[in-house]
């Protein structure tokens, strides 16, 4: 059967969309049933970005109810809280004149705390804190191992003990949000 729900990423970086891609991938998505909105090299901060880019995305998202969608944001806290980032999010959309997301809106915000290496740290095994900036990958296609053990845990309906909050918090949102 062919879905014809697309499904939109706004990420900070290349790691984090390819991580949300494969994940999604993961899950059962097309590979071209995927789009991302990416930051240009060289232009500055991906977070800054991601926050100047959520109320296009929403809007969009909002005008095309044609066709089902789904948008998924993946922005790092860094020394923020989830809380606090979204909280900036729904501060981007009141000051460009965007309603806030509704509960029953397919609009995933994903808030990697400390960064997304901390979720990725920790599918690979490691036990992680949300304080520690972890080491970058190499490269960001690296996260293929680390994407298989959260499909895993997914299908297995529980994430291993002890997880990062921020990554049970996204479960959550994907699970509540994002219908297939």
């Amino acid at each position: 059967m062919k879905r014809r729900v697309q499904i939109m990423l706004l990420g900070e970086d290349l790691q984090h969309l390819t991580f949300a891609r494969r994940f999604l991938v993961a899950c059962g998505w097309r590979s071209d049933q995927i789009r991302d909105a990416r930051l240009p090299s060289g232009k500055g901060a991906g977070d800054q970005w991601v926050k100047q880019n959520y109320a296009r995305e929403v809007r969009a998202l909002r005008a095309a109810r044609h066709v089902s969608k789904g948008l998924i944001v993946i922005v790092d806290a860094d020394s923020s809280t989830v809380t606090g980032r979204k909280k900036q999010l729904s501060e981007e959309l009141s000051q460009a004149g965007v309603a806030d997301r509704t509960p029953t809106e397919c609009i995933v915000i994903a808030v990697p705390r400390r960064n997304i290496e901390t979720w990725i740290h920790y599918l690979d095994g490691k036990t992680v804190d949300e304080s520690s900036a972890y080491q970058k990958l190499s490269r960001a296609s690296a996260c293929g191992g680390a994407v298989s053990s959260l499909k895993q845990m997914c299908d297995d309906g529980s994430l291993r003990e002890p997880f990062p909050p921020s990554l049970g918090d996204a479960c959550d949102e994907f699970v509540t949000r994002l219908k297939k």
